[in-house]
C-alpha cells in the first residue's frame, strides 16, 4: 500500500475532529474523545521518531523535537482560544475558568500526550537530557494536573473541572518554543526571546492569573497549583539569569551593554 493510502484514514478521522471543534461546550462522545486522544498520540509519535531519525548522533536535539511540537501547538491553541473566549473572561473570569469545552479539552489531552511521550522516548532514546526538574517532576505534575483540569479529581483532594482555565493559561508555553527553537535550530536560538517571554508568561501573566484568581474565588486547591507552580517558574528564571540573563544585561566580564 501506498502511504497515500495509508493516511487516507488519518485524514478522515481528522477532518471529522475538526468538525466537532466547539469553543462554547463540551459535546464528545467518548468515541470521538478516544479518536482525539488517539491522533494526539500518534502526532506525538510521529514527533518523537522524527527526532530519533533526524538526529541520529545528536541527542540533544533529539531530546527537545516533542517539546518543540508540544509548545508550538499550545502556544497556537491558547492564543486563539484567548481571542475567542476574551469577553468571557473579561466578564466573568470565574464562569470561564471552570468549564470545559472540545477545544479546551484538547489542549488539555495535547499537553496530557505530550509529556508521556516525551517521558518514555527520553527513557529509551535520551535518557541523559531527562532532567528530574524539568523533565521528571514538571512532566509528572503537569500529566497530573491535566487530569484534575479535566476530570475534577485529584486522588487526594476534589477540584472544580477547569479545563477552560488551562487552555488560557497554556500560552505560558510561548518561551518553551523559543527555547526548544533554538535547541533543535541553534541559528534560531535567541535568549533575550526567551528571557523576555519567560518574564512576560511564566511570571508577570502567572502571577496576574493568580492575583485574579483569589479575587474572583476560584477552587482553593487550584491556587495553591498556581503558587506551586509559581515556585517552579522563579526557581528556572533565577537559574537562566544567573547563567544567561546577567551576560544579556551587563556583558561576559560586568560590564553594562551599551
Amino acid at each position: 500500500q501506498s502511504p497515500v493510502v495509508l493516511f487516507i484514514p488519518l485524514a478522515k478521522m481528522s477532518s471529522e475532529l475538526l468538525a466537532l471543534v466547539n469553543f462554547h461546550e463540551y459535546t464528545l462522545s467518548d468515541v470521538q474523545f478516544k479518536i482525539l486522544a488517539s491522533v494526539i498520540a500518534f502526532i506525538f509519535t510521529l514527533a518523537g521518531v522524527t527526532g530519533v531519525v533526524a538526529y541520529p548522533n545528536d541527542k540533544r536535539k533529539r531530546s527537545w523535537i516533542i517539546s518543540l511540537v508540544n509548545s508550538f501547538g499550545l502556544s497556537a491553541a491558547s492564543i486563539v482560544y484567548i481571542f475567542v473566549k476574551f469577553p468571557l473572561i473579561v466578564s466573568d473570569y470565574r464562569v470561564f475558568f471552570h468549564a470545559a469545552d472540545n477545544v479546551s479539552m484538547a489542549v488539555c489531552i495535547w499537553l496530557f500526550m505530550a509529556n508521556i511521550f516525551d517521558l518514555a522516548f527520553g527513557v529509551v532514546f535520551y535518557p541523559a537530557f531527562l532532567d528530574p526538574l524539568s523533565a521528571w517532576v514538571h512532566h509528572i505534575l503537569y500529566i497530573w494536573i491535566m487530569i484534575v483540569a479535566i476530570t475534577g479529581k485529584g486522588g487526594f483532594a476534589d477540584f472544580e473541572v477547569f479545563a477552560s482555565g488551562s487552555a488560557f493559561l497554556l500560552i505560558e508555553e510561548v518561551p518553551t518554543f523559543f527555547l526548544a527553537l533554538g535547541a533543535v535550530f541553534p541559528s534560531l536560538r535567541t535568549d533575550l526571546g526567551f528571557g523576555l517571554t519567560f518574564l512576560i508568561f511564566r511570571l508577570g501573566f502567572h502571577v496576574a492569573m493568580l492575583v485574579a484568581g483569589l479575587y474572583y474565588r476560584i477552587n482553593f486547591m487550584v491556587i495553591v497549583l498556581f503558587a506551586i507552580t509559581m515556585v517552579m517558574h522563579s526557581f528556572w528564571f533565577y537559574s537562566w539569569f544567573t547563567k544567561y540573563g546577567k551576560k544579556l544585561l551587563f556583558g561576559p566580564k560586568g560590564d553594562k551593554l551599551k
